[in-house]
């Protein structure tokens, strides 16, 4: 079972955040959860080669803890289309090299063992992010003993070392929406002027916030699409997943459309192929 530390050390590990002149550099969100981690950033020693076996990229400790050294081996920063972060790093004194994600819960809970997801996962997810608010799920877990620093660098694919890992938890966080926000996409709404968001983030948090800002109004129909292929047996044509969906209930209705030349209403409420 994942304790409350794990998440801490994630928070701390998991992130491609380097330190230049006394400033913290990288992804804004990855600054704001290592910087609440309270864990600091760390030069290499030069004896930190013969502790781990390997010349460290950097050195994490946690507060007043410098004894407590963790190593980082590789960082694979976030790919949008891979949906996380992931790191390879030794902790001082272990046999084996570790691994920690960091990304979207949906994509973090494909990696994980089943035994370690708990039952109330999916309705915590959609608790907080029906809400709005943003969230990130954190996961790791111990490699192979007989794996080196070597294999890891320049033998092993990055989707070898993340499967059956442990989930630790979940990180929630919230980006206030500016005020300017409101009045800009009221004008551009009043001049009949489609607005569009494009996100990274899990669709409900993403409605959520749509909703908020009014770029979808109350009573309009919401429409998921979803492009996938279907077997060569049946000419590998591609398609459209259509799901009409309601956020706040478990209902779609499902249909299909040929070819990915399709468009959607800005009202959502049909959906037209040109």
């Amino acid at each position: 079972m994942a304790r409350n530390s794990d998440i801490i050390t994630a928070m701390a590990v998991c992130h491609c955040v380097v330190k230049s002149n006394g400033v913290l550099q990288g992804n804004a969100a990855d600054i704001t959860l290592f910087e609440a981690s309270k864990w600091e950033l760390l030069p290499p020693v030069s004896s930190d080669e013969s502790t781990f076996g390997f010349k460290p990229q950097t050195i994490v400790t946690p507060p007043s803890e410098e004894t407590e050294r963790i190593a980082i081996l590789k960082q694979f920063p976030f790919e949008s289309f891979l949906q996380r972060t992931a790191v390879v790093f030794k902790r001082k004194g272990a046999k084996n090299l570790s691994v920690m994600v960091k990304g979207a819960p949906e994509k973090i809970y494909e990696l994980c063992d089943s035994l370690f997801i708990p039952r109330s996962f999916d309705d915590t997810l959609k608790f907080y992010t029906n809400q709005g608010y943003r969230v990130l799920a954190l996961a790791g877990g111990d490699l192979k003993e007989d794996l080196t620093p070597d294999d890891v660098m320049h033998n092993i694919k990055r989707e070898d070392l993340e499967t059956n890992l442990e989930l630790y938890g979940l990180v929630i966080t919230q980006n206030q929406t500016k005020e300017s926000t409101y009045e800009a996409i009221s004008e551009l709404d009043e001049a009949d002027i489609r607005s569009l968001m494009v996100t990274g983030d899990n669709l409900q948090t993403a409605l959520f916030v749509a909703k908020d800002v009014g770029i979808v109004h109350e009573n309009e129909q919401i429409i998921q699409v979803t492009v996938y292929e279907i077997p060569a047996s049946v000419n590998a044509a591609r398609h459209l997943r259509i799901s009409y969906i309601d956020p706040f209930e478990d209902i779609e209705l499902l249909g299909k459309v040929h070819h990915s030349n399709c468009c959607i209403s800005r009202t959502f409420s049909y959906f037209e192929k040109y």
